[in-house]
């Protein structure tokens, strides 16, 4: 977009300057000088285009006209132009233009010095940008956004400038309903939530370059996330288009002090690589409009907790969601889950020791929902890999705790408040290098529904043995290896 705002801008000096430059033309070679005309295209709309349309082949035409001293990278062609936003309404027979140009000057009467003074200001305020940007794509992958139909943040808000952006970049939010809103490498301050809504007429998607950073500022003081999706309007549909809005890229940096993103209505909300770093709560996936569902697609989210007490990677109260492919790292609990119904798969987290709470406390996967369905999900050395309770009715395959130094006296694989009612099966608890005791699973009562099928663990380490209450199969293990 901005290098459609600098185009349009010369643009617009064209058609003022078709006299003047053709005047000085002919002037200059009545002096003897040896310019020369060069046939170039511009571009006017033949028909009414509003503030936001996408430009077409069908809503423009080009002209053309002999124009001495003008580079030619000054001019757009007719490819450049399509698929773009346009910034202001614009009538038809109008050439392409952000806003009126400030020289009104009529260009019969200006003077040979004018119009070198008029050339001298196009070189030095236009030509360089022009030259580098149009050459720099501002997507990633090769994609330019504002070729998309995307409308770049950058036209609006000023990145790295160490101030407060959050109430423009509202705005923009607000201002461009049903729009795919991107925001270009740089570092975004935000001192309040910025928040989107999830009626499918006023929703946006939030796409983030690879190096784009909304930052918390140094005096955030909200208890709600820096990034809000759904919070502004809620709504509940999923045969509306626009209802599967989303939040792509980037990096979310809470700044040790922050909230990261927080799903709070709507329904099919993906939330896609991104990196969320130094949160007290990652991710919150709230109750959605449809009841408890909110039925939210997370792929690909690597999470650097600010290992705080009470720090949370991702918060799940939500219902019917799926979470794939993330890494947990620098928090108290790795997950604490009170929604049920959600699917979880290749989920590591990762305990990173800190003073500010006590080892014992600190567990991988906290289920205090239920009806959960783990598959390779993988507890790195907290003292708790999966506590859950007898109502938890969950399904566990493949999971996988792993310890290698005993910071107390017990570690745990999985952990039952109460009978159990959970299913078990292939699991592996391992412990690497220590002398401390470990138990591959603790129950509080026997007799309950559940199952452990085969499950994977040095039962010669192994300090508890509820697990016989509910073994189907038998034990697998290596001999000689420290569980």
């Amino acid at each position: 977009m901005r290098n459609f705002k600098r185009v349009i801008s010369t643009l617009l000096l064209t058609p003022i300057l078709f006299g003047s430059f053709i005047s000085c033309s002919k002037q200059g070679n009545e002096a003897g000088n040896d310019n020369q005309s060069k046939t170039l295209t511009v571009i006017a709309a033949t028909a009414e285009l509003k503030r936001g349309d996408t430009i077409s082949k069908k809503n423009i035409t080009t002209v053309e006209a002999d124009i001495a001293d003008i580079p030619e990278n000054y001019l757009t062609t007719i490819e450049e132009a399509v698929g773009r936003t346009v910034l202001v309404d614009i009538n038809a027979g109008e050439y392409l233009c952000e806003d009126v140009l400030a020289e009104k000057t009529d260009p019969n009467v200006l003077k040979k010095e004018d119009l070198d003074q008029i050339q001298k200001n196009l070189t030095s305020k236009i030509r360089n940008q022009l030259l580098e940007e149009l050459q720099h794509e501002i997507a990633s992958g090769g994609i330019n956004a504002a070729d998309l139909g995307y409308v770049v943040v950058t036209d609006y808000v000023r990145a790295n400038t160490g101030e407060d952006v959050s109430d423009e970049i509202q705005k923009v939010i607000d201002s461009n309903p049903r729009k795919t809103i991107f925001f270009p490498d740089g570092e975004y301050i935000l001192g309040k939530p910025i928040c989107t809504s999830a009626n499918p007429q006023r929703a946006v998607s939030l796409r983030l370059s690879d190096f784009a950073i909304l930052k918390a500022s140094n005096d955030w003081s909200d208890d709600e996330a820096m990034v809000r999706l759904g919070a502004s309007e809620h709504y509940n549909t999923i045969h509306e288009t626009g209802s599967n809005y989303s939040f792509v890229g980037g990096v979310i940096n809470g700044n040790n002090v922050a909230n990261g993103i927080s799903i709070e209505s709507g329904r099919e909300t993906s939330i896609r690589n991104v990196s969320i770093k130094f949160t007290q709560i990652g991710l919150h996936i709230k109750k959605g409009a449809n009841g408890n569902s909110s039925d939210a697609d997370i792929d690909s989210v690597n999470i650097v907790g600010n290992n705080k007490k009470g720090s949370v990677g991702v918060l799940l109260v939500g219902f019917d969601n799926t979470l794939t492919n993330m890494r947990i790292a620098s928090v108290e609990r790795g997950m604490l889950i009170t929604g049920s119904g959600n699917f979880l798969r290749n989920i590591h987290s990762l305990m990173i020791y800190s003073n500010d709470y006590a080892y014992e406390d600190s567990i991988a996967f906290d289920d205090q929902g239920g009806g959960t369905w783990y598959d390779i999900c993988y507890s790195d050395n907290y003292a708790v890999g999966f506590k859950f309770h007898e109502k938890a009715i969950n399904n566990y395959s493949n999971c996988f705790a792993l310890w290698y130094d005993g910071k107390v006296s017990m570690q745990v694989a999985f952990k039952c408040i109460g009978k159990m009612n959970a299913v078990i099966s292939k699991c592996r608890g391992e412990m690497w290098g220590t002398s401390a005791t470990s138990a591959y699973i603790q129950i509080d009562e026997a007799d309950g529904g559940g199952m452990i099928e085969n499950p994977i663990f040095n039962v010669l380490a192994n300090r508890d043995d509820s697990y016989k209450d509910y073994l189907f199969g038998k034990v697998v293990w290596r001999k000689g290896v420290n569980m």
